[in-house]
């Protein structure tokens, strides 16, 4: 299982390049040359599709171990099944149910980004790992957990990695 830091705004990069490509391009390039692969890199859920679309070909275009993160939207389905064909891995963030998931996965998104905030979504990720393996999906599930409980929630439902925090995790080794 992979374990994905997130710091205190809650994004796996800093807040200074929280918009994807409107951060500044050095920055970015300094970030995705300094830290092991994947970068997650988010993109703002204002952009309609074709904005989107064109954002992630243009993070997609600086390298390998760049993945475009979208919120899960019409528009973001519609970015992830427009660069499918051309590598550009995506992750379909804040999904909060299995049709969500599904509807992602159907996307070709190639990670799946389930919210757990509560006892019911960790039934929903579970519900999710287990539509996953019926159905042979190949996207692969990750779930952005802030409570100790909810990483074993993660763990025992079979994700393929969490988004969590340090404090979580010296919260679980305690």
């Amino acid at each position: 299982m992979k374990v994905f830091l997130l710091d205190k705004g809650g994004s796996a990069l800093p807040d200074a390049l929280y918009d994807g490509v409107r951060a500044a391009a050095s920055a970015l390039d300094h970030v995705i040359a300094s830290v092991e692969r994947p970068v997650f890199v988010p993109l703002s859920d204002e952009l309609d599709a074709d904005e989107l679309t064109d954002a992630a070909r243009a993070l997609g275009a600086r390298g390998d171990g760049v993945v475009v993160e979208l919120t899960v939207s019409r528009a973001a389905l519609a970015a992830c099944s427009a660069i499918y064909d051309e590598g550009v891995p995506t992750n379909v963030t804040g999904v909060t149910s299995v049709a969500a998931a599904m509807m992602a996965a159907k996307a070709q998104a190639t990670f799946v980004t389930v919210q757990v905030i509560n006892d019911d979504s960790a039934d929903v990720l579970t519900d999710v790992c287990d539509a996953f393996d019926a159905h042979d999906i190949e996207t692969e599930i990750l779930a952005e957990v802030s409570r100790a409980a909810d990483l074993d929630d993660a763990v025992l439902a079979g994700v393929h990695g969490v988004f969590t925090s340090t404090a979580i995790i010296a919260e679980v080794l305690t």
